[in-house]
């Protein structure tokens, strides 16, 4: 019979907790003000401009969450290529091509797309830069690894219709990622993604991937839990959801 430690317990209860709504729109709107701001920012070695409008991999974010545990997430050797989405200022892709990866990195926004090619021109980096909404651009690639940041901080609802979205509330974003992923991967793949209890949990409940938790932190003033996760594809089986239209 397992038994169960007090220390597994306790992580239990705090687990359950749900993020503080009051904090939630506090975040939003920092992060907002940073995004507004652009500037430099140093991370990993790396040296990154960001425009006003893109996301800033500051210290905290979780572009430096990634980083931070990237060898736990089993990226740490170059295993092939790599397909870095959402990329951002690039930050994530250039790591990966200084680890020896075949980087390819994309973004939905083409002014993230042309900071992540400056910044690579800055690194002294060579990483391919496209424009493409997740997985448009990729019809006929494969890739050893694929890596993904969502934003966790959803609009409050008492911030008015017009402001921006920074995390789709329905989590229309993961589903498609995951309803997608597995196709653009070679045998013995895997998709690494952070995700957040800010998010909807339910989206993970399916049958055609194998979920590990490989790294997570918590602030405790929002309540909120960070995680990092190795997905694998269970082939043959297909996702009991359906999918987000």
């Amino acid at each position: 019979m397992y038994d169960r430690s007090p220390f597994a317990t306790l992580l239990e209860t705090a687990i359950v907790k749900k993020p503080q709504p009051r904090r939630s729109e506090t975040g939003y709107r920092e992060m907002l003000e940073l995004m507004k701001r652009g500037g430099e920012y140093q991370l990993a070695g790396l040296e990154l401009e960001v425009p006003r409008g893109v996301y800033p991999p500051r210290p905290g974010s979780s572009t430096e969450f990634f980083l931070r545990n990237w060898s736990a997430a089993g990226l740490n050797e170059s295993a092939g290529s790599l397909l870095d989405l959402r990329t951002g200022s690039g930050a994530l892709a250039l790591h990966a091509a200084r680890r020896g990866w075949h980087v390819t990195g994309s973004d939905i926004d083409p002014q993230a797309v042309n900071a992540a090619r400056r910044n690579a021109r800055n690194n002294r980096l060579d990483v391919d830069f496209v424009c493409s909404d997740l997985f448009e651009a990729f019809e006929h690639c494969r890739f050893d690894a694929i890596t993904f940041t969502p934003p966790f901080v959803p609009k409050p609802a008492a911030v008015q219709s017009g402001g921006r979205t920074l995390a789709p509330v329905d989590g229309e974003l993961t589903q498609r990622l995951l309803d997608q992923a597995s196709q653009f991967l070679r045998p013995g793949g895997k998709l690494v993604f952070s995700y957040s209890n800010c998010s909807d949990d339910r989206l993970l409940d399916r049958d055609d991937w194998t979920f590990e938790l490989v790294a997570c932190d918590y602030e405790a003033l929002g309540q909120s839990w960070r995680a990092l996760l190795v997905a694998t594809p269970n082939l043959g089986k297909k996702s009991c959801k359906s999918s987000i239209k």
